[in-house]
């Protein structure tokens, strides 16, 4: 009997406040759950949890209309925004807000927009 064979994400999705961005070229999400190390005569002996952070980097072609998400707007605001991450049966989910972000163009290429994001470290569900 041949080897059942794997199948494997194809792209990440990206859901702000539990709406798809589809129009995405690349995301990155960056997790740090903060732990300290409690150091003892005896070397490391344990951690202490901190408070979690993740920080997602977004990137995106500019459609002549304006983007799908206007992430400018939301940087501006003092909005807390939910963003969630679907990969295999799990999900991560960050509260925070958008932070800095840039606007780029060249000729002959498209104009690109990235953004980035700060928020909590939820465990994945």
């Amino acid at each position: 009997m041949a080897a059942k064979t794997k199948r494997y994400l194809p792209t990440l999705m990206a859901y702000v406040n539990s709406v798809s961005l589809v129009e995405l070229q690349k995301v990155t999400i960056t997790w740090n759950p903060n732990k300290t190390p409690v150091k003892t005569k005896k070397g490391v002996s344990g951690y202490t949890r901190g408070s979690g952070e993740v920080t997602v980097s977004f990137q995106t072609a500019v459609p002549m209309e304006g983007p799908e998400f206007d992430f400018v707007a939301a940087a501006h605001s003092d909005d807390e925004y939910r963003l969630q991450f679907p990969y295999g049966s799990k999900t991560i989910t960050s509260e925070g807000q958008f932070t800095d972000g840039s606007l780029d163009g060249a000729i002959d290429s498209n104009a690109d927009m990235g953004q980035n994001f700060h928020g909590t470290f939820n465990a994945p569900k």
